[in-house]
């Protein structure tokens, strides 16, 4: 079955789905992800266990996942992608392998779609900046070669302007325009303001978070003369957690 449909089916064995990493420090942040999944669920006895499993470059892989959850009597595995959007992963490499590994195992299989875009993301957003009061706010994702993707974060920014009063922008790290030099320019001399608050739109710390969109912001700050501060990445985060389990069952 491509999608999920609300329900919680009996025997059912849930697995969060993440890119995977060869850093072991950006693996175990799903670790804290799938223990907080688990405490929102435990006690139901339609569920026979939550796993976690890597699309590539580490393990457990979804193969090895699945049939962990199959030895533990799962008959229907509803898979979690823990992606911000909805791209190539989450569309096509993910659905075939979950496809080629249940077939395998013979067991039913669901899959929820991406995390986002979604107003509960919007509101982590600023929740993990702390409700910033005077700043305008910068949003910054990756970025892609893919509009379709890049405009996803267009509409994270529109929840985002629900929330606060601030003035929103977005950039994006690479791959596309406006570039984060073209973000703070624009806070600089088209909004007239000194400070600027980013925030970004990446799930997990990294080398992005840590160190590459820090070296761009301050850059970025130092040509336009702009003072800056920058948030934390989205997860791990409880908020995170319910949000997989409301993709996978709408109401659960």
């Amino acid at each position: 079955l491509p999608a999920a449909h609300g329900l919680v089916p009996p025997q059912c064995g849930l697995v969060i789905v993440d890119h995977g990493s060869r850093l072991p420090s950006s693996n175990n942040q799903l670790l804290k992800v799938r223990d907080m999944v688990r405490g929102l669920t435990s006690g139901d006895p339609r569920i026979v266990g939550v796993e976690h499993a890597h699309m590539e470059l580490a393990d457990p892989t979804i193969e090895q996942t699945i049939a962990r959850m199959k030895k533990k009597g799962a008959r229907t595995i509803q898979v979690m992608p823990y992606f911000l959007s909805k791209g190539r992963h989450v569309t096509s490499d993910i659905p075939k392998l979950v496809k080629d590994a249940c077939k395998k195992h013979n067991v039913d299989y669901r899959i929820s779609e991406a995390l986002g875009p979604h107003m509960d993301l919007a509101e982590l957003l600023v929740k993990r900046a702390g409700y910033p009061k005077k700043a305008p706010l910068l949003v910054v994702d990756h970025g892609s070669l893919r509009p379709q993707s890049n405009k996803q974060l267009l509409e994270i920014v529109e929840d985002v302007k629900k929330i606060v009063q601030n003035k929103v922008q977005h950039a994006h790290m690479e791959l596309a325009k406006p570039s984060i030099r073209d973000g703070v320019r624009v806070v600089r001399e088209t909004l007239r303001a000194k400070d600027v608050h980013v925030l970004p739109y990446f799930l997990s710390e990294g080398r992005h978070t840590t160190v590459d969109i820090p070296k761009l912001v301050k850059e970025s700050a130092t040509e336009f003369g702009v003072n800056y501060k920058i948030s934390g990445p989205l997860g791990p985060h409880e908020d995170l957690a319910k949000l997989l389990v409301k993709r996978a069952f709408p109401g659960y």
